[in-house]
């Protein structure tokens, strides 16, 4: 019996020095055991393993004690990638028990949101090694990505079968489908580097990223009107680009969110050719493909866009309503050629008439220059205010024209002291009706006022929008042809547009009253619309 009291019945006599030998009282430690037991049972061990993976604290504990013991009894090392993740914490960044009563069961999330929703909130916070704070805002943020990835897959799925689309091999022409046909194998190849370095999360968070940003909410916005008002080609164009797109974002996705991409591939795999039971089943994607100068340049029109937007906002009118002109003032030879290949998109997506792509600013544009306090702040410390003082008594044009030399100098209080291009900011002032934004590489004029003609495209389009509102509570599906009927302060403009807020609204529009017309108020006018049942 090798164990106590029995044990240390047994004494041995030791045959160099002829005293009794007894039981050691040390112990050893308790991770001896697992620290063997490759080799302790199993003589067909082959050292080193690939990979282990156990939380920080196994650093002293398991990763040790295997590999020491494997390097003192075989002389190799047990395994070559150690994969530590850190422990999650309450709010406070306490750790969780049962004792304490802070603890959250994982069931409890899982039946409140989803278990894809658990996985997502910890791709999107996980770093290896580091602790992660369990916050209830952030949760509910990760289950309000994963519906956005979910109403992106029933997007396509309903266009798919609405225009009983077959898989086909797609022949990008536009752009922005060849943009986003690369944008997804230039994931693949980021993924699969991430995941062959055991950079996990980073992956997850790719193409979280690619089906939220750049799927979702951009790429779906372009190709909008192409869906709704395009002709048959141009639907099954667009349905064989992003076959081609989501059908490799499924299996990029399915290492991360399983259950997501196996519902989304059981609703999609007939229409994207595929006849494999599970979408696990599927090869890993081999990246094809890359155009890196369009991915660049398609960046560039995007941040365009977002600062446009910004200055739209700015004015009276939503997004519905076209502004005439925006100038784009740059010499960056990367935003040119953005701006050259992409104006189109930058127009359509800002609702802006015209882009004009210039070197110089036009002779109404004044300048303003001032020192760039995160920057001057530190180099002038407490004498900032003298400096930033004596900035405003020089004019704009003369600081312009030294700074491009190289440098200024300033002589005050008997101190000189040295202005770069680096510590200041000029930016451009235009007269009213324009608004204006600079940055470092660019600037922005947007003509904001609007004539008769955008005025009344203006109002076209908000009843195509109180008309789809009204088609989405009857429970009209996009595809059922309608009769609407309209009444306004504006039936001028129904009559100019009536052709386009038909071909937007899948209609037939007639301007009379009909049964439960609904009123709406756009600007200072006054918009009756009804749907009719039959006979008018």
């Amino acid at each position: 019996e090798p164990h106590k009291p029995e044990i240390d019945k047994i004494k041995v006599k030791c045959e160099k020095c002829g005293k009794l030998m007894t039981r050691t009282p040390d112990v050893l430690d308790v991770w001896i055991d697992s620290g063997v037991a490759p080799w302790a049972t199993n003589k067909q061990y082959k050292l080193p393993y690939d990979i282990i993976i156990e939380g920080k604290d196994q650093i002293r504990g398991w990763f040790y004690s295997l590999m020491a013991l494997s390097v003192i009894t075989h002389g190799k090392r047990a395994y070559d990638t150690v994969y530590s993740h850190g422990f999650t914490l309450d709010e406070k960044g306490r750790g969780m028990s049962k004792s304490s009563g802070n603890g959250i069961p994982p069931e409890e999330i899982i039946n409140k949101y989803s278990a894809d929703t658990l996985r997502m909130y910890y791709i999107i916070k996980e770093s290896p090694g580091e602790d992660i704070k369990f916050v209830d805002k952030e949760i509910r943020n990760a289950h309000r990505l994963l519906t956005i990835i979910k109403n992106a897959v029933k997007f396509i799925a309903e266009n798919m079968e609405i225009e009983n689309y077959k898989h086909k091999k797609p022949k990008p022409r536009r752009p922005e489908d060849k943009w986003i046909m690369s944008r997804i194998n230039n994931v693949a190849d980021k993924m699969t580097n991430y995941m062959e370095n055991y950079l996990l999360s980073k992956a997850g968070r790719e193409i979280i990223n690619f089906l939220v940003e750049d799927l979702s909410r951009f790429y779906m916005k372009l190709i909008k009107d192409r869906l709704y008002i395009g002709d048959k080609n141009e639907k099954q164009e667009v349905l064989s680009i992003l076959d081609y797109v989501i059908k490799k974002a499924l299996v990029l996705m399915s290492p991360f969110l399983p259950i997501t991409s196996e519902s989304s591939y059981q609703l999609l795999k007939k229409c994207i050719g595929e006849k494999k039971l599970s979408v696990h089943m599927l090869d890993w994607v081999k990246p094809e493909e890359i155009d890196t100068e369009l991915e660049e340049n398609m960046t560039v029109a995007r941040k365009l866009i977002q600062d446009i937007l910004s200055l739209r906002e700015k004015t009276d009118y939503n997004l519905r309503w076209p502004m005439p002109q925006v100038m784009i003032i740059t010499t960056n030879k990367h935003i040119k050629s953005a701006v050259s290949e992409l104006a189109d998109i930058v127009a359509e997506q800002t609702n802006v008439k015209s882009v004009v792509l210039s070197e110089e600013e036009p002779d109404f544009v004044t300048k303003e220059v001032k020192l760039d306090y995160k920057i001057a702040g530190k180099q002038f410390g407490e004498k900032f205010p003298i400096v930033a003082r004596k900035i405003i008594e020089i004019s704009p044009e003369s600081i312009i024209r030294e700074i491009e030399k190289g440098e200024i100098r300033i002589n005050e209080e008997g101190n000189e002291f040295v202005i770069n291009k680096s510590d200041i900011i000029i930016e451009s002032k235009a007269p009213k009706g324009w608004l204006s934004l600079s940055t470092k590489d660019y600037t922005l004029l947007l003509n904001t006022e609007l004539n008769d003609n955008l005025l009344n495209e203006g109002y076209a389009r908000e009843i195509v929008r109180r008309i789809q509102d009204l088609r989405k509570e009857k429970g009209l599906r996009k595809d059922e042809h309608i009769t609407v009927g309209i009444q306004s302060d504006v039936n001028t403009v129904v009559r100019k547009f009536k052709s386009m807020i038909e071909k937007r609204t899948n209609s037939e529009i007639i301007i009379a009253n009909v049964k439960d017309m609904k009123e709406y108020k756009i600007r200072d006018k006054i918009v009756k619309v009804g749907v009719v049942d039959g006979k008018h």
